[in-house]
Order: structure tokens, then sequence, then C-alpha cells
């Protein structure tokens, strides 16, 4: 079967996305599920009635199963969804916001269309609207496969990278639309080998996705647009799928250290829900070198103008603060961590760092843990960490 071609939306057809009715009132936090299959106008899922029928009935089902955060094996295969963590994830998660005054209305069908009658591509678009604003939320696209009198779904990730190429180096399977440095590849591998043996998991094979852009990403995915995603920058995107048997990136880069780290805590190494998360950015930095392509040194430079600026400033309660204290859009807990994994893993104690790395997920025993390891507590953390950042 041919390829379906990429969705592109003129225009006109966005802002209709956008002038859709349906907003509910509540909170998009706890948006109660509506089983309904809302249509854009002329919107049909096929041209055949009980198609249309069967269609509407098992894509109402899935929105509510979404609504729920839990699909089904009627809708999605097991398997199937054990592969596409990061698709079926987001799908569940789109109508939910962490700001009360969010609210994204239930999904619309734009379009439908098959190729054969049987399996049917359905582009679904989500709007919502914030303190009086409408805004475009999100706009996918997902594969109706014919199952025991219904409808089953799928990513469409496999039909939509058919045709990359493929490289193997070492235990890792490279697929690329562009050309890859080998080199990049080689030290990708050689640094997956050695890490998986200093935190004591398994080096399974891999399968690592390198796209040339983040949109490329999402479009493999089946989304066509995202605003929670389409914003980041391209240098700082990387997830790990399937398991873990599936690395994926928009950074047209072989080597994407840091947010390989992130997944493979996730998905390889033990308890990662005891891990705290400011640590593990900590980690990943150290060894990826970069946020958002800022350096760990280029970072000591923008904390100490700042401190210049506020002389003031305490560090241990700008620590405490977590997400709510930041420079220039870094948060400073993260980099704070970074600082003190640093110290550890330069001086090849990465056993001390992953110690620190699991004292909860709030990190409870961060502060214990750090005196046991750096000598460094509540009261000589600001002294400390002021010392670090002008080692660097």
């Amino acid at each position: 079967m041919p390829r379906p071609p990429r969705v592109v939306l003129p225009t006109a057809t966005a802002l209709a996305c956008l002038l859709l009715t349906g907003c509910q009132s509540t909170s998009s936090r706890s948006t109660p599920a509506d089983t309904t299959v809302h249509r854009n106008l002329g919107a049909e899922l096929s041209e055949d009635p009980t198609t249309d029928r069967a269609l509407d009935a098992a894509l109402a089902a899935l929105l509510a199963q979404a609504e729920r955060g839990t699909f089904e094996a009627d809708l999605v295969a097991p398997d199937h969804l054990a592969q596409h963590e990061f698709f079926f994830k987001g799908l569940a998660a789109t109508r939910r916001s962490r700001n009360p005054a969010t609210v994204i209305a239930p999904a619309a069908v734009l379009k439908s269309y098959s190729f054969d009658s049987r399996n049917h591509y359905i582009t679904l678009a989500y709007h919502g609207h914030r303190d009086g604003e409408r805004f475009l939320r999100k706009i996918v696209q997902i594969k109706a496969v014919p199952h025991a009198g219904g409808y089953r779904f799928e990513c469409l990730l496999e039909e939509r990278t058919a045709n990359l190429a493929t490289t193997q180096v070492d235990n890792v399977t490279f697929r690329h639309a562009h050309p890859i440095e080998a080199s990049e590849a080689e030290r990708f591998t050689e640094f997956r080998r050695m890490f998986c043996g200093r935190t004591g998991v398994p080096c399974k094979p891999l399968t690592y996705y390198t796209f040339a852009s983040l949109e490329q990403m999402l479009h493999a995915h089946g989304i066509e647009f995202d605003c929670n995603k389409c914003n980041f920058l391209s240098n700082d995107l990387g997830f790990g799928d399937a398991g873990g048997d599936r690395f994926v990136t928009g950074m047209a880069r072989e080597c994407n250290i840091r947010d390989y780290i992130y997944a493979h805590f996730e998905f390889c190494s033990p308890d990662p829900e005891q891990m705290f998360r400011a640590v593990k950015e900590g980690i990943a930095v150290c060894y990826g070198n970069t946020w958002g392509g800022v350096t760990l040194p280029q970072m000591n430079a923008k904390f100490r103008r700042r401190l210049r600026e506020v002389p003031d400033t305490d560090f241990l309660t700008e620590f405490r603060k977590g997400r709510k204290a930041s420079v220039d859009s870094h948060f400073t807990h993260y980099y704070l961590c970074a600082l003190l994994c640093n110290e550890l893993i330069a001086n090849d104690r990465l056993d001390g760092a992953l110690d620190l790395l699991y004292t909860g997920p709030n990190g409870e025993r961060f502060f214990p843990t750090l005196h046991r390891l750096l000598a460094i507590d509540e009261s000589n953390f600001h002294d400390s960490v002021v010392r670090l950042m002008h080692l660097g």
C-alpha cells in the first residue's frame, strides 16, 4: 500500500478548528469524558453509512478511553500500545493542563480517507481557550484498522518510517533519513556500553531514530501540530519509547547523550520512581554537556552574573523553590544539581552521583546523602555551590 501523503492543513481549515464550538466550562484538569464524535463542517469518517457508523462508535470509545488515560485491547492492541507509549500517552494527555484557566475542547474530526476501503486515516484537531483567547492545541492523525467487527487504532510511526535508511553500529540500529556521522554514532555506542556497565544494567540492542528536525519527528508519529511540543528547541529533544528498545531524537544527531540518559534511567534502571529528577538532570548534563545548547561552563557564567547583579541571592533558598526559581529560563535547582554531580563525576565517582539520584522523588534524603558524599549540607550549601560555579 502506498504511504499516505503528509497532511498539510490550509490556513482556512486551521482557522476553522479554532472556531469549532463545544468548549467545556470546567477546568481541563478534570474535564469529563465526552463520548460524542465532533466533526468539522462537512467532515465524514466514510462515504459508506455503515462504515461511518462503525468508525464513529470506535472513535468515540477511543476518545473516552483517552480521557480516562487507559486504552483497552479492543481498541489498541496491547503490543502496539507498548511500542508507542509516546504517542498514546500524548493523546491521553491532550485535554489536560496544569493551568486551571486552560480549557481544551473535545477532539473534532477534520478529515478521514482510505486507500482500500478497509484502513482509514483519521485526522483530529483539539482547540482550547485560556483567558478568553482561543488557540489550536493539537492536530493528530491516527490509523483505524478493522478488528473483530469494529476497529482498532494505530500510531503511524512504522508506516511513515518504512523507507528510512538503516545503519548498524555495535548493537545499535540507527534509522535515519539523512546521512549520519559514523564517528558520532560510534561515540554514542561506546558511551552507552560504558554507561550501562557503570550503572549495572545489560546493554541490550537499541533502535535509534534520528530525524532532521522536531517537525519531522512529530510528523512520523502522526502528530501534525502540537503547541506544547512545536516550540521546543531543536537541540533539546530526545526520548525513549517501546519500553526502552527505541530512542528517538529530532536533533539530526547520532550522539544525543543528555536525552539518552533520561531514557536510560526511565526504562533500564531499577526503581525510577525513587529518583530525584533534579539529580537526573544533573547527571544527564554532566555527560551530555548541554541544556538546550548551553554548556555547563556557560551556565556557570550566567549564574555568576546573576550573583553579581543580585549579591544577596541565597542559593539554598533558590534551590528549595524547585521549578519556581530560574535564571534565563534555566531552573536553578537543576543547575545546582549539575554542579554537584559534576564534582562527583569529574572525580570518577559516578556511584556517588547515583546515590544522590536515589534520594526520593522529592529529594527527601538529598541533604543527608550530599553531606556523606561531599560534606555539604544546608549550613554550607550556598558557599559550596558558589565555590563550584567559580571553578569552571
